[in-house]
């Protein structure tokens, strides 16, 4: 495919090209000296895609290839979780070398196509031996943890599943359980158990990082003791990975205080349940920025590296502006003070650091004028973020008192720490700040819409701008881009100082080739007729991932071709039946073959509905696409399914990629309301005594709708992948007309669980396009 001027003749358009998307990486990390085979969750990818993973002490695979994707459909899902969107990634596999004088900690990676790059995610570098679940569908039965310490890789997938872990363990042991999961980004709500020899929950103390537990409790009798771990809403997925730490020892769960200045030595507390408190030191870096400190046990604590002067708690005198304050809500109840000796009518910035650096405390803030009355006070500085900011203009000259406290008066302890940054707000004669929330964004050039009209955009898919500056500013900033390729234009050239954050896009003509463009962005404003101050937009990137003073543009080919359908609902569709939906295809100078098959993301849950995948030869502007229903989806839910079209596209260089589009447009969704199937099984018996070695008959009774008594049925056995030699049973086929058959069931071996769900499934089986489904599950009782 060679790219095209002539584009524009074929009037506006909305194409929507995809950039590729990372799910997750499995296992989510590795010990020091070793090497992992991981699987990358991707989407968008098609076959392959460029794998970097930053940091010292890693090598890594250059691409990641397409492998056998592990995907359990789980329990039916219902209203409301049902109309959740939902995505289905494809595994792909790659190698990540650890090598053995590497740093623990966390690495950043990236996957990158010629449609763009994925969102950074984390790879966790641990100190002790590795496990990784061996992932079962159906079995439930606790997997054994020879020896502690033990770092488990798993998932909780798919919805409702439980995973247990067992190990053997002597009285008076004193026992660490430490599970990552949200700090890594994924989508698990995680609850954490453990249950003694004696099944009982064992009473622990839970510390929380975020939303993810440490359990700390000291064995009471010698045994085996289970670790249970589920999500809290009863979720699951392919994305719902965690790493499990177990540990034979009390870690510690707390530092303080919580930063330190620029390239000074900083002495710490380290603690926790259990834990004996000790002092240890690290050298912080030299620009302001923030730190991890890692206890010995691999525990990561991060700490705010600021430029200003430091104090703790029960300093002598007054603070200065500016300066940051170091304190704790030690116990329950109790309220810190810190003064200022302020001058009348100034302005003065307080910001409590404290949940944003993993501190339970919730903070309350509040500053009492030298009159000893309420000049202001706050609780959120945001929607979702805990910690305190107060913005306070001083009425009169004298002390001010500046008091934090924990907003549930019964909490507090050691761990409760704050860090108080005392500033002053930036003034034109002094300055202002400009910070892009990307070091990257994706760009898919388009055919403009028509004249008067806005293009489409979706939230969260732009660039965040975000202006640091003070209510002296009365007029707009103008934003200057350096670097921007001829073609690509931004969405805004301005930034209002009254809303101070912009979410910001690029579009890019479809004459635009592909390419990585780095770009800087400058904000200005002009003070006077003869002044104007200039800023360059810094870029913020998450520690760990390469810094850089400029934003890459990652612009993808221009996609030509779309798919357009009518808007259309078929009502009362049968389960387990086929639908076809009639497409128009939309060719903006390319004729080659296309490849149709069902989106790698879909507006809400599929429920099991699969399709086959079909190729449109050149030429065609025309298609049909069938799905197929589930033998059982929830009935009178309305489905919406998604398609995804995909070419082959031959670059600058003559090499190959493939290009893809899709489209979340009502019209171009095949739209679907369940109804009862027009076939179903009925077994007797329904529940099944079978020992190993042994074999036992089956009547199944085929019951057919009316459409259906003129068709033949196949019969055959669905048994979990993981028992797949544990069974065996005859095909059978089943005549027109016939309702009643046997089946004789084999069971060749003993079973890991004491009861055991199988499959019989019913298929019609003839020339006819339009396919029919039902199953039955079968218990079966060693």
């Amino acid at each position: 495919m060679k790219h095209l001027s002539v584009l524009f003749l074929f009037g506006a358009s909305t194409l929507h090209a995809v950039h590729p998307v990372a799910s997750y990486i499995f296992p989510a990390g590795g010990q020091i000296g070793t090497e992992v085979e991981v699987k990358v969750g991707g989407m968008y990818f098609h076959g392959f895609a460029d794998f970097q993973m930053h940091g010292q002490g890693i090598e890594h695979s250059p691409k990641v290839q397409e492998t056998e994707t592990v995907y359990f459909r789980g329990p039916l899902i219902y209203q409301p979780a049902s109309q959740k969107a939902e995505d289905y990634p494809s595994d792909y596999l790659g190698k990540v070398k650890i090598a053995k004088d590497a740093s623990f900690g966390n690495r950043y990676w990236t996957c990158q196509t010629i449609q763009g790059k994925t969102s950074p995610m984390q790879f966790v570098i641990g100190k002790h031996p590795e496990m990784i679940e061996i992932e079962r569908e159906g079995d439930s039965s606790p997997v054994v943890v020879k020896q502690l310490p033990i770092a488990i890789n798993g998932r909780i997938h798919p919805r409702e599943d439980v995973d247990l872990w067992s190990i053997e363990l002597q009285a008076g042991q004193p026992v660490s359980c430490r599970l990552n999961s949200t700090q890594l980004g994924y989508p698990l709500e995680p609850i954490v158990e453990v249950f003694g020899p004696d099944q009982r929950r064992v009473a622990a103390e839970t510390t929380y990082n975020g939303a993810d537990p440490t359990l700390h409790f000291r064995t009471d009798r010698s045994g085996k003791y289970t670790v249970k771990v589920t999500d809290a809403r009863s979720y699951g997925g392919q994305n719902f990975v965690y790493r499990l730490t177990l540990l034979p020892e009390a870690i510690p769960t707390y530092v303080f205080p919580l930063g330190g200045k620029q390239g000074e030595e900083l002495s710490l507390e380290v603690g926790g349940p259990n834990y004996k408190t000790t002092r240890q030191s690290i050298t912080l870096r030299n620009t302001v920025s923030q730190q991890t400190f890692y206890s010995p046990d691999g525990t990561g604590f991060p700490l705010d590296v600021e430029e200003y002067p430091e104090f703790l708690e029960n300093p002598s005198k007054p603070l200065p502006v500016p300066c940051v304050a170091n304190g704790r809500i030690s116990k329950p109840t109790e309220v810190d003070e810190w003064q200022l000796n302020l001058p009348a009518k100034t302005s003065v910035q307080l910001d409590v650091l404290a949940a944003t650096l993993g501190s339970p405390l919730d903070s309350f803030l509040e500053v009492i004028g030298p009159d000893e009355k309420l000049l202001k006070n706050n609780d959120d500085a945001a929607k979702g973020n805990p910690d305190s900011s107060l913005l306070i203009q001083t009425r009169q000259e004298g002390l001010h008192k500046v008091r934090i406290s924990e907003r549930y008066a019964h909490r507090g302890g050691p761990e409760f720490a704050y860090r108080l940054k005392v500033t002053k707000p930036a003034s034109p004669t002094e300055d202002f700040h400009l910070t892009l929330g990307l070091p990257f964004i994706n760009v898919q050039p388009k055919i403009a819409p028509e004249e008067g009209t806005k293009p489409k955009r979706t939230r969260g898919t732009g660039l965040p701008v975000n202006l640091e500056t003070s209510s002296q500013f009365k007029k707009n900033f103008d934003l200057r881009f350096e670097g921007l390729p001829e073609g690509v234009t931004p969405s805004a050239t301005q930034l209002s100082p009254r809303k101070k954050t912009l979410e910001l896009y690029f579009d890019a003509t479809p004459e635009v080739l592909p390419q990585v463009a780095e770009i800087s962005i400058f904000a200005s404003y002009k003070m006077d007729e003869e002044t104007t101050m200039e800023r360059r937009a810094k870029v913020i990137v998450p520690e760990g991932y390469p810094e850089t003073d400029k934003l890459q543009l990652i612009i993808a080919p221009f996609v030509p071709f779309q798919h357009a359908g009518l808007y259309s609902l078929y009502n009362d569709v049968p389960a387990g039946s086929t639908m076809v939906k009639n497409y128009s295809l939309e060719r903006f100078g390319y004729h080659g073959p296309i490849r149709v098959r069902l989106g790698e993301r879909q507006g809400r849950t599929l429920q099991g509905v699969t399709a086959q995948p079909m190729i449109l030869p050149a030429g065609i502007s025309e298609f049909d696409f069938r799905i197929q229903y589930p033998a059982e989806m929830e009935l009178g839910r309305t489905a919406r399914i998604q398609l995804q079209l995909e070419a082959d596209y031959m670059d600058a260089k003559g090499q190959k990629h493939i290009i893809s589009h899709t489209s979340f447009e009502r019209n171009n969704q095949m739209i679907t309301i369940a109804a009862n199937g027009q076939l179903a099984l009925r077994p007797e018996p329904q529940n099944l005594k079978l020992s190993p070695n042994d074999s036992a008959p089956i009547q199944l009774h085929v019951q057919r709708g009316k459409a259906l008594r003129n068709r033949p049925v196949r019969l055959e056995l669905v048994s979990p992948y993981h028992l797949a030699d544990a069974f065996s049973c005859q095909t059978i086929l089943v005549p027109p007309h016939m309702d009643t058959v046997q089946l004789d069931l084999k069971c060749h071996k003993e079973l890991p669980d004491r009861i055991t769900s199988l499959v019989i499934r019913a298929t019609t089986n003839d020339d006819n396009p339009d396919r029919h489904l039902a199953e039955v599950t079968l218990d079966i009782i060693q």
